[in-house]
């Protein structure tokens, strides 16, 4: 009991901290476009860096993810921690553009890409590590709350940048929760590594195998599966807390802590119903739930865009906290589904690399999907929910991938045993 407790504490503590230094960067999306980018190409620049990030991802999940098949699950989510305090310090002491020209584009842009590589292989290790400490009674509930620590890293990381965007605080100030967020990470490798290894890892001296290749060779249906798991959650909460604050900002011309405050609540209210599916999750089947929570997403987006681009406070409020449920649905039951697809053998890598993947091809174009659609749309409300028609495309492509073994005549979502090569 005492084992589950910690590894518990060590992954959700842990996870929290590394989302936290993650989502900094777009909470602070108006005000990096702003500082380090040239004032014509801002905010393009500033999305692209944004989605680049998540191309580091696969590295980071391949090099961690052989590291924690083979030689252990503790060894493999502690490093990452250490390295991304440092990626996080580094955005708080880089020189504006105004002060040093384009070098302060490019030194930015490489500290957010080595923030995506440690994050490639932190959150399925943290998923991986934590899950393989439970028991079987509990693996719904402990899935939903690690769903909720991502969603309470982004809090933290909102609340904070709400704080110091308001007008008693210089403009300057900005750059400290980067710093509160180098100091924590620190924190929270030294509680990992007090954690104990995981139970399901057992060391072999003999193990030749290529972690990644006998994923790709032995389970393509998982790896479907947990690109479009991924691909779904990361797409609704960069939509919802990502390219919203950024659309409220720069185009509808919202003070940046207004915003932030909106999607503050809705991380809130996102944060409290991950952890309550998790639980729903261990009496029904968590892809049903998925396919419930797709099916209303298509609906729902293009009336979000629709309130969104009418400028009106309260359609706009009663939108963006209504997903914001969809949101805390999907973070709640991805973790159970994921943890399943493979076995202890390759897990971390398959978990690891796959919801890589998945953010790649789902969550990090969004946000320039989202504002190059609505830039050449401006028109009426009707025109600008194409962005909204846009995004539901891409949620009806994952639904089908997520029913994708159904279509082959195979149900099962658990993990079958290694085949022997």
């Amino acid at each position: 009991m005492k084992t589950r407790v910690k590894s518990s504490i060590a992954g959700y503590v842990g996870n929290t901290l590394e989302y936290y230094d993650f989502s900094l960067y777009a909470s602070f999306s108006p005000f990096i476009a702003r500082h380090f980018f040239p004032a014509e190409l801002s905010a393009d620049l500033t999305l692209i860096t944004l989605a680049l990030a998540f191309f580091m991802r696969p590295i980071g999940a391949i090099l961690f993810g052989y590291i924690g098949d083979i030689y252990g699950r503790k060894k493999a989510f502690g490093l990452p921690m250490v390295l991304v305090a440092v990626f996080t310090l580094s955005m708080a002491i880089i020189p504006s553009y105004h002060e040093i020209g384009i070098l302060s584009s490019i030194l930015l842009i490489l500290a957010r890409l080595g923030q995506g590589f440690c994050i490639g292989g932190e959150y399925g290790g943290a998923v991986v590590f934590t899950m393989e400490h439970q028991q079987n009674r509990s693996l719904g509930f402990i899935a939903g709350l690690m769903g909720s620590s991502v969603l309470l890293g982004n809090l933290l990381a909102n609340i904070l940048c709400f704080l110091f965007t308001l007008p008693m605080f210089p403009e300057s100030f900005w750059r400290i929760p980067f710093i509160i967020g180098a100091s924590v990470g620190l924190v929270g490798a030294w509680v990992r590594l007090k954690a104990e290894e995981s139970p399901e890892f057992h060391f072999d001296p003999n193990h030749h195998k290529v972690p990644l290749l006998v994923v790709i060779k032995q389970y393509p249906l998982s790896i479907v599966r947990v690109m479009a798991c991924s691909g779904l959650s990361g797409l609704l909460g960069t939509f919802t807390f990502v390219y919203l604050n950024f659309f409220l900002v720069n185009n509808l011309a919202w003070p940046i802590n207004t915003s932030l405050g909106l999607s503050t609540c809705g991380l809130l209210i996102a944060f409290i119903t991950a952890p309550l599916i998790g639980l729903l999750n261990q009496r029904y089947s968590p892809l049903k739930v998925m396919n419930l929570c797709c099916l209303a997403c298509v609906l729902t987006i293009p009336v979000v865009f629709y309130c969104i681009a009418s400028n009106q406070t309260l359609p706009i409020v009663i939108a963006m906290l209504s997903f914001s449920i969809l949101v805390g649905t999907c973070w709640g039951s991805i973790n159970l589904l994921i943890f399943k697809s493979f076995p202890v053998e390759v897990r971390y890598t398959g978990v690891a690399f796959c919801d890589s993947i998945g953010r790649i091809l789902f969550s990090a174009p969004i946000p320039y999907i989202c504002n190059t659609v609505y830039a050449n749309s401006a028109g009426s409300d009707y025109q600008n929910m194409l962005s909204g028609v846009v995004v539901s495309g891409i949620v009806l492509l994952i639904l089908t991938m997520l029913n994708f073994g159904r279509f082959l005549r195979i149900s099962r979502f658990d993990t079958m045993p290694l085949k022997q090569a």
